[in-house]
């Protein structure tokens, strides 16, 4: 089974990382009332210009807010997935498909202010109110029948070594700031990568098999989402390793890769991907307009 996946450049932020919290966005939980930013000031930025905030708008990000100032600058798409907690390409494909030229021509940055210190779930919801207000953004969701790729046990009721029940009374979002990073770099709540030997390791701590099916798909570069039918409930904790180098001549980086981390999975998580189909939530664009200058 060959899996292929096309990288754009709006979902660079999402292959580098990491996961979701749930791979329906549409019903993550939202404050009561709409809150919005004191103040914001939105212009379009060169493609060159350096990233700001990638880390902490990253959907699943194990980042909150240490204040109530927000410095960031990455494509519109970023700013859509973080407000909606989206991950999964055939999530938001068709939304950015139908996007203007003119918000694609450039990256977006965004300065905005907000009273006190608000929850990351706060800043996701004045995002949404931002992008609403400034760029008249109306969307909705629509569930689709679509072909996907099924995270299943190869056998019944058993794990691989890198596969345990999460045991620990603690979250994965106990503690963490904007600023707290370490020598490895986080990639999901509660995950990190970094190199070991030649080999990359993956650990990821107190995820649903959901979250970690959301955060496997765009790591192994899968056309199609990948959806838990592991029928397994509960937290878990991973640790894999994976061969890493360069391909064999006339074989992509990406498929390569995508190969070599199946198996790898299959062989340490004891879970295996099959070609399925489900009903997926999918965002659609009804309206979007230029933000007002500033």
């Amino acid at each position: 089974m060959r899996m292929r996946g096309g990288v754009l450049r709006c979902l660079a932020f999402v292959l580098g990382a990491l996961g979701l919290v749930s791979i329906a966005g549409a019903q993550q939980k939202t404050p009561s009332k709409e809150l919005e930013f004191e103040v914001a000031s939105i212009r379009p930025s060169l493609w060159s210009s350096p990233d700001k905030g990638y880390p902490f708008v990253v959907p699943g990000s194990n980042l909150r807010p240490t204040s109530g100032l927000f410095s960031l600058n990455a494509p519109f798409m970023a700013y859509v997935n973080f407000a909606y907690d989206l991950i999964s390409v055939q999530e938001w494909r068709p939304a950015d498909g139908s996007l203007p030229k003119w918000v694609k021509e450039s990256q977006w940055d965004i300065e905005a202010r907000a009273e006190g210190v608000p929850t990351r779930a706060e800043t996701q919801q004045m995002m949404r109110s931002l992008l609403k207000t400034r760029f008249k953004l109306a969307l909705h969701f629509e569930n689709r029948k679509q072909e996907v790729y099924a995270l299943k046990l190869v056998k019944s009721g058993k794990f691989g070594p890198g596969l345990k029940l999460h045991t620990s009374q603690s979250s994965c979002h106990d503690g963490l700031g904007t600023e707290q990073m370490n020598d490895k770099e986080q990639l999901y709540c509660g995950g990190q990568y970094w190199n070991d030997h030649g080999r990359g390791r993956r650990a990821i701590s107190d995820v649903s098999m959901a979250e970690l099916a959301a955060y496997l798909g765009p790591n192994m570069g899968l056309d199609r989402a990948l959806v838990d039918q592991t029928g397994l409930s509960g937290r878990y904790d991973v640790d894999f390793a994976y061969v890493q180098g360069d391909p064999p001549q006339g074989e992509t980086w990406m498929d390569y890769i995508g190969d070599k981390y199946r198996d790898e999975v299959q062989e340490q998580l004891g879970l295996k991907i099959v070609p399925a189909t489900a009903q997926l939530p999918v965002l659609v664009l009804d309206h979007i307009e230029k933000p007002t200058p500033n």
